[in-house]
């Protein structure tokens, strides 16, 4: 009786065990880039959030709109309130796709990749039934919509909906 393997069960069992690690190797990869895309969006998109809600300590966009005096522009590239205090707060996206944050002659970046902003003001009837608004002055409500593009053109293209009531409500 022999021992062993014979050279064409070896090459074979080498073929085999080649083919399945490159199998293996590319379900892991697939894995790999699932998982950083993952994290890529979600990172895009925690950042528009504390833009529009809570940047760290400072407040976000749905705060400047709820306490706004009035409102110098709004466009959907755009956002001018006169806010309580001795300084305006700017919001724009330049250079197509970075929110920032102007106030008081300091400009501070906010939130990448964002395509556009828009900006609702709604009033309450004496029927309680909500119509939107053209002036800021008379509104109740505040509705922000952030258009959210990824990274690279594959990547997703998301809106981020908040709203507020206004402080003359």
């Amino acid at each position: 009786m022999s021992r062993g393997f014979t050279l064409p069960e070896l090459v074979v069992g080498v073929m085999l065990l080649g083919m399945a690690s490159l199998v293996g190797a590319r379900m892991i990869m697939a894995l790999a880039k699932g998982s950083l895309y993952t994290a890529r969006q979600s990172a895009v998109l925690a950042q528009s959030r504390r833009a529009l809600v809570n940047s760290g300590g400072e407040r976000g966009m749905v705060w400047a709109a709820q306490e706004a005096r009035e409102i110098r522009s709004l466009s959907t590239s755009t956002l001018q309130l006169v806010v309580p205090g001795p300084v305006n707060v700017d919001y724009d996206v330049v250079a197509s796709s970075v929110l920032v944050k102007t106030e008081g002659g300091l400009a501070t970046n906010q939130a990448s990749y964002i395509s556009s902003m828009t900006v609702s003001y709604f009033e309450l009837d004496a029927n309680g039934l909500i119509f939107q608004s053209t002036a800021a002055s008379n509104a109740s409500l505040v509705q922000f919509i952030l258009t959210v593009t990824g990274k690279t053109s594959k990547d997703r293209t998301y809106n981020i909906l908040s709203g507020a009531w206004l402080r003359n409500r």
